[in-house]
């Protein structure tokens, strides 16, 4: 099968860098500044790497898009893989996104891969047995900074986060300065990289589950920001904490069904994609 070319230049009027060939980004996010219109192809653009995918026994059934963590520089989509038995019995694809990993590039071009791959999977919908219309995104960890941020122009029908980090990038960096190395030194930058700041901007996000635990001193405050913005503009945002579970138990227990975040994250997806 042949890797599909495309670029979101929907993300290059927020993002930097990886869309610099159509203008600088602003120094503000508002709506304005965002263009509805997805990604498209272009020459010159970003090759897709064909996302891993696990086909559910029904007919157009959802899809659920995994992008995994790995603070930005590690990580496979092909974590992925024993997620797939347990969502195929709920009646989901399931599909995983890689991105290219930092220092090589930097996060606009990572979340533009994940819009890529995301693109990929609609674009075969029928092939795949899936509905386009029916996506949620599920990211953990770093990955739950780049699904949200690549969801005001991908517009899944939900959006999951679980224990994410990099919400608020300018909270994450005064928490864990090292990761400067990844989103750079300009506190611009790191707004543009913040989903509370999309969110606050009035930018368009589903209805969204977030997930988080105070295992680590960053996702508590991120998680309640991120709710809070959303809830602000009017987006139904469930909001669920789960005290003393260690931060990588979001993604190693997403597969038991008898785990109560489990029980939570499939409840709400069932609802949003129903």
């Amino acid at each position: 099968m042949q890797m599909k070319s495309i670029l979101c230049y929907g993300l290059a009027t927020i993002l930097y860098a990886s869309c610099s060939a159509f203008g600088e980004a602003p120094s503000a996010i508002t709506s304005a500044t965002w263009t509805e219109s997805l990604c498209e192809d272009l020459p010159h653009s970003a090759v897709v790497d064909i996302p891993a995918f696990w086909r559910a026994s029904n007919s157009r059934a959802p899809l659920v898009v995994f992008v995994h963590g790995g603070a930005w520089s590690k990580g496979d989509k092909n974590q992925a893989a024993g997620l797939a038995p347990f969502f195929n019995r709920q009646g989901y694809a399931l599909a995983s996104v890689n991105y290219r990993l930092a220092p090589r590039v930097n996060v606009a071009a990572q979340v533009a891969d994940v819009c890529a791959g995301v693109l990929y999977l609609r674009a075969h919908a029928s092939s795949l047995g899936v509905d386009a219309e029916r996506v949620a995104l599920v990211g953990h960890s770093a990955g739950a900074n780049l699904a949200a941020l690549a969801t005001p122009g991908l517009a899944p029908r939900a959006l999951v986060l679980l224990d994410g980090v990099g919400l608020d990038v300018g909270d994450e960096i005064s928490r864990i300065p090292s990761l400067a190395r990844v989103f750079g030194s300009d506190p611009a930058t790191w707004s543009r990289l913040s989903p509370v700041s999309l969110a606050r901007a009035g930018l368009k996000f589903p209805q969204t589950f977030v997930g988080y635990t105070d295992f680590r001193a960053d996702t508590v405050p991120q998680a309640q920001s991120m709710v809070a913005a959303l809830t602000a503009e009017g987006i139904r945002a469930e909001s669920k904490f789960y005290p003393g579970r260690r931060h990588g138990s979001f993604f190693m227990n997403l597969r038991r069904p008898e785990d109560p975040m489990s029980t939570d994250v499939q409840a709400f997806l069932a609802r949003a994609l129903k």
